[in-house]
């Protein structure tokens, strides 16, 4: 029995500090996000911080999280469209 509460605990050790790299690492790929597409000549969208509410896992969106990232999408669009006219 203590083996295996021994290994939940490990394993729920693991995740947190897995999901800790992986959000590091997701952050680092964002933080060039805004300079590429300047030298693509491309828009860039910047989305909101999603909380872990609006997630699955920590990283990968839900319901919700979708919903928040459409209206922020369609807002980044309409404000591009209201600037160039």
């Amino acid at each position: 029995m203590r083996s295996r509460d021994r290994q939940r605990r490990d394993r729920a050790r693991v995740d947190r500090e897995t999901k800790k790299v992986s959000a590091a690492l997701i952050d680092s790929y964002n933080a060039l996000l805004p300079q590429l597409a300047k030298e693509a000549r491309t828009l860039f969208i910047p989305l909101p911080v999603m909380p872990e509410r609006h997630t699955l896992d920590g990283i990968h969106l839900n319901a919700a999280g979708y919903e928040v990232w459409d209206r922020a999408i369609l807002h980044g669009i309409e404000s591009a469209l209201c600037k160039s006219s």
